[in-house]
C-alpha cells in the first residue's frame, strides 16, 4: 500500500509541474478563445503571472479538476463489477411522461476509458463509449465531473449533441490534470429545459495540503445548480482530500466538509437532487449533518462500490423528499468512476404536472 501512495504522490507531483508549466504561459485571450469558440461554456478565465501564480477573475463559472487533484480512486480494475443490485425494472426507462425523473451522475476522465490498473493510465478520447452508455439508460438530467474543453469544443458538449440532448450547462476552470492542453469542469445536460443556472465558489480548504513534502496551493473547486421543472439539481466535485492524507470523515478535514455541505445547502431552496463525485468514501457521513437539515436520501443501496479497486461510493445521487427513489443502478464500465443513475418519482402533484409538461415541451406560468 506504501509503495501504491509513493506512486501516486510521484505521478501527481509530475502532474502539478506540467499544469504549474502550462499555467505560467496562460494568458487571458488563450482562455477567451475558448470561450468564443465554445457557444455553451461560460469560462472563467485565468491569469498568470511569469512565476506561475495564478489569479482568476470571477465570471462565477467553473469547477476545475485540479492538475493536482484527481481523484483519489484511479487505480481500475475493468472486471471489478459494483456491489449494487438492479432495482427498477430495466435499464432504459418507460417514455410515459410522468415517469420519474432519472437522474446520472458520471466522471468521464474527459471521455476516456482506462487502459490498465494504474493510476491516471488512459486511452485516447473516446466518446462514442461514452455516449453508447448512456443512450442505454436514458437519463432525463446527467451530471459530469472531469469534462474537457478546448478551442475545437467540449467533452459534455459533444455529448449531449451524439446523445440529442439540447440543454448543457458547462463550468470551466483549470488545466486538465490528463491533458494539460485542455482545460477541466462540470457540466450538467439535459434533455428538459433549464429554468436557471448558477455556479459558486466552494470553500477554500483550511487543510495545508502537501505533496512530496512541500505545501500545494489546490486550485478553486466549484459547485453549479441547474433549475428542472423546479428541481434543483446540483453538481460538484470537491478536493479529493485522501490524496494528502486526510478525511473529510475525521480530522481536521470534517470543518472542510462542514463548508462544503452549506454551499450545497444554500443551492436548493426546494425540491432538489445532488448527483455528484463528492470525493469521499461515505459520503453520507461526511455531509450527513446538511443532508439531514435537507432531509437528502440516498437513491443507491448502501454499501455499494462506484469506483474499480476502492471500497467505497463517491459518486451519489441524493434527493429531497418530494422525488422518492424507486430504482437505482451502478453500471460497471471500462472506466475509473461508475455510470451511477437513480429514478426519482415526483410525489408532489404540481411539481408532477411541472415535470409533465416541461417533458412535453408545454410553457407553464
Amino acid at each position: 500500500m506504501q509503495n501504491r501512495v509513493t506512486e501516486l504522490l510521484q505521478r501527481l507531483t509530475k502532474v502539478i509541474g506540467d499544469a504549474l508549466d502550462r499555467g505560467s504561459k496562460a494568458s487571458v485571450e488563450s482562455i477567451e478563445r475558448v470561450s468564443d469558440d465554445v457557444n455553451t461554456v461560460k469560462m472563467t478565465r485565468v491569469r498568470s503571472d511569469i512565476d506561475g501564480k495564478r489569479e482568476v477573475e470571477a465570471t462565477r463559472e467553473g469547477d476545475e479538476a485540479e492538475a493536482s487533484q484527481g481523484n483519489p480512486a484511479q487505480a481500475p480494475i475493468h472486471a471489478d463489477s459494483p456491489d449494487q443490485p438492479i432495482t427498477g425494472d430495466s435499464d432504459r426507462p418507460t417514455t410515459d411522461p410522468d415517469r420519474p425523473l432519472r437522474v446520472a451522475t458520471w466522471n468521464i476522465a474527459g471521455g476516456r476509458q482506462s487502459r490498465t490498473t494504474e493510476a491516471f493510465d488512459y486511452n485516447e478520447v473516446n466518446l462514442p463509449y461514452f455516449a453508447e452508455q448512456l443512450e442505454r439508460v436514458s437519463p432525463d438530467v446527467v451530471c459530469l465531473q472531469e469534462s474537457e474543453i478546448d478551442a475545437a469544443g467540449s467533452t459534455a458538449g459533444e455529448l449531449a449533441e451524439r446523445l440529442g440532448y439540447p440543454y448543457v450547462f458547462e463550468t470551466a476552470m483549470c488545466p486538465s490534470h490528463i491533458d494539460t492542453s485542455k482545460t477541466l469542469g462540470l457540466a450538467i445536460i439535459s434533455r428538459i429545459p433549464f429554468e436557471s443556472t448558477e455556479s459558486v465558489l466552494l470553500p477554500a480548504t483550511h487543510l495545508d495540503l502537501r505533496l512530496g513534502g512541500e505545501s500545494v496551493t489546490p486550485f478553486d473547486r466549484y459547485a453549479q445548480v441547474a433549475k428542472v421543472a423546479g428541481i434543483d439539481v446540483v453538481n460538484l466535485h470537491p478536493t479529493p482530500l485522501g490524496f494528502f492524507g486526510h478525511s473529510y470523515e475525521e480530522g481536521a478535514g470534517v470543518a472542510d466538509a462542514a463548508d462544503i455541505g452549506q454551499t450545497i445547502r444554500s443551492l436548493i431552496d426546494g425540491p432538489g437532487v445532488v448527483a455528484a463525485d463528492l470525493n469521499t468514501d461515505r459520503p453520507g457521513v461526511a455531509y450527513g449533518s446538511v443532508f439531514d437539515e435537507l432531509n437528502l436520501s440516498p437513491a443507491l443501496e448502501p454499501g455499494v462500490r462506484t469506483v474499480p479497486g476502492w471500497d467505497g461510493s463517491p459518486d451519489q445521487v441524493y434527493s429531497t423528499p418530494d422525488l422518492r427513489a424507486t430504482g437505482s443502478r451502478v453500471v460497471p464500465t471500462e472506466t475509473d468512476h461508475h455510470l451511477v443513475w437513480g429514478d426519482l418519482d415526483v410525489t408532489d402533484p404540481d411539481l408532477l404536472a411541472r415535470l409533465v409538461a416541461a417533458r412535453l415541451g408545454e410553457q407553464r406560468p
